[in-house]
C-alpha cells in the first residue's frame, strides 16, 4: 500500500528531514566531484608538467660523433710530409796551397848529412834581360843530380833539371857539374825577386809523380796544390823530394837517401 499524508505535522518534518537529506547527498556529490576534478586536474597538471619538462639530457653532441662519424683522421685526406730541402751541397774547398819556399827546407831537412853537396855561383845577382843563370855543383858522392826551382814570384815550382833537352843527369864523386850545359840556358826574365833552389844528389835515380810533377817543354812543373804530402811519401822523404826507383836487379838494394844544397840567385832591375 502506499500511503500518503498530506498536511499533518508527521509528514512535514520527515520531509524536511528528506529534503535535508538530499541537500547532503548532494553536498557530498559536489565535494566527490570538486575531488574527482581536483584528482583529473592534478593528473593533467603531471601529464601536461611530465609532458612539457625537458627530456632527459641525450648522448652528447660530440659523443655522437664519435661513435657515428668516422675518425678524423680518416675524414681528412693525408698530406703528404713536408719535403726536406736537400742539404745544400758545400762548396769544394779550395785546395790549400803548399808553400814551395816550405818545400824546399823540408826537402834539405831531410837529407843525409853524411853526403855533402856544394854549389858555387856564377853571380849571385843577375839583370833582367841581360844576364844568365849559371852555376856548378860537387858532391862527395856519386849519384844523379835533380835541380828544383822556385820562381821569384813564388807562384811557380820546378823541375828545371834532368829535362826535354837534358837528360843525362848523372854526377861523379867530387867532380864538377856545370849547369846549365851548353844545349839548354836560363834567363833572367824577372819579375825582380829571389830564385830559391835545391840541388838534390841522390844514389839512386828519383821518380817524382807522386808529387804531381807535369811536364812542360823542356822543364816540369810540380803541382802545389798537392799540399804537404810528406805522409804519402812511403819513406822519410818529403814526396817533393821524390822517392828512389831502381829497377830490375837492383830494385833490392835502392837506396833512398839524397844529399842536398840550397842556393839562391837574385833578379834585379837591368840599370
Amino acid at each position: 500500500m502506499r500511503a500518503h499524508g498530506a498536511g499533518d505535522a508527521t509528514g512535514g518534518a520527515i520531509g524536511k528531514a528528506a529534503s535535508a537529506g538530499r541537500a547532503n547527498q548532494l553536498t557530498r556529490y559536489i565535494a566527490l566531484a570538486a575531488v574527482l576534478v581536483g584528482v583529473v586536474a592534478a593528473g593533467s597538471f603531471y601529464v601536461v608538467t611530465r609532458d612539457s619538462a625537458p627530456a632527459a639530457p641525450a648522448a652528447p653532441v660530440a659523443a655522437i660523433k664519435r661513435e657515428r662519424m668516422p675518425p678524423a683522421a680518416a675524414q681528412r685526406p693525408q698530406l703528404p710530409a713536408p719535403l726536406t730541402p736537400a742539404p745544400v751541397a758545400q762548396a769544394a774547398a779550395a785546395p790549400k796551397l803548399a808553400d814551395p819556399i816550405e818545400i824546399l827546407d823540408q826537402i834539405f831537412q831531410a837529407r843525409n848529412r853524411d853526403h855533402a853537396v856544394t854549389v858555387s855561383l856564377e853571380n849571385s845577382e843577375v839583370r833582367i834581360g841581360k844576364d844568365r843563370l849559371r852555376f856548378s855543383l860537387r858532391s862527395s858522392r856519386p849519384g844523379h843530380v835533380y835541380l828544383l826551382m822556385v820562381g821569384t814570384d813564388r807562384t811557380q815550382f820546378w823541375l828545371l833539371f834532368p829535362n826535354a833537352i837534358d837528360k843525362n843527369n848523372r854526377i861523379g864523386a867530387n867532380k864538377p857539374l856545370d849547369l846549365p850545359r851548353p844545349t839548354w840556358r836560363m834567363d833572367a826574365a824577372g819579375p825582380p825577386g829571389i830564385n830559391q833552389f835545391i840541388a838534390i844528389v841522390s844514389e839512386s835515380p828519383r821518380d817524382f809523380s807522386a808529387a804531381g810533377l807535369k811536364p812542360t817543354d823542356p822543364f816540369a812543373e810540380f803541382a802545389l796544390d798537392r799540399g804537404k804530402l810528406a805522409d804519402r811519401a812511403g819513406g822519410p822523404a818529403p814526396v817533393y823530394a821524390g822517392k828512389a826507383h831502381c829497377a830490375g836487379a837492383q830494385h833490392s838494394a835502392c837506396p833512398d837517401s839524397y844529399g842536398a844544397a840550397m842556393f839562391s840567385i837574385e833578379e834585379i832591375p837591368a840599370r
